[in-house]
């Protein structure tokens, strides 16, 4: 299957969370496909959106509140497109465990 990647993030996370509203265009985005695929010059990939829950990229405070996630994602998802949360690693022997503060949060949003 064809895969692009454009980098980044809609607006930049040095001056707007993660959350704020001004990055809906990439759920939007997704929505707008007719089946969770975006077309590029005849070829189909993929709409995935890369998101974090902090407020940089693995690291910080969290910057969503467990509905505004839930229905991001889920909206992403009902469109048929992928979704990956960026979080925080654990420390010490723990760090190839996800920070158990994100594992929470992460865990209240899935239970919805």
């Amino acid at each position: 299957p064809y895969e692009d990647f454009t980098a980044g993030y809609p607006k930049s996370l040095v001056n707007k969370r993660a959350s704020d509203c001004i990055n809906f265009v990439a759920v939007k985005s997704v929505e707008e496909t007719p089946n969770g695929y975006l077309n590029v010059n005849g070829k189909n990939s993929l709409a995935h959106v890369f998101v974090p829950l902090n407020q940089r990229w693995g690291y910080g405070r969290h910057v969503w509140s467990v509905d505004e996630a839930r229905e991001w994602q889920s909206r992403v998802m009902k469109a048929k497109g992928a979704w990956t949360w960026s979080v925080k690693l654990g420390t010490g022997a723990g760090r190839s465990l996800i920070h158990s503060d994100d594992l929470l949060l992460l865990r209240d949003v899935y239970a919805g």
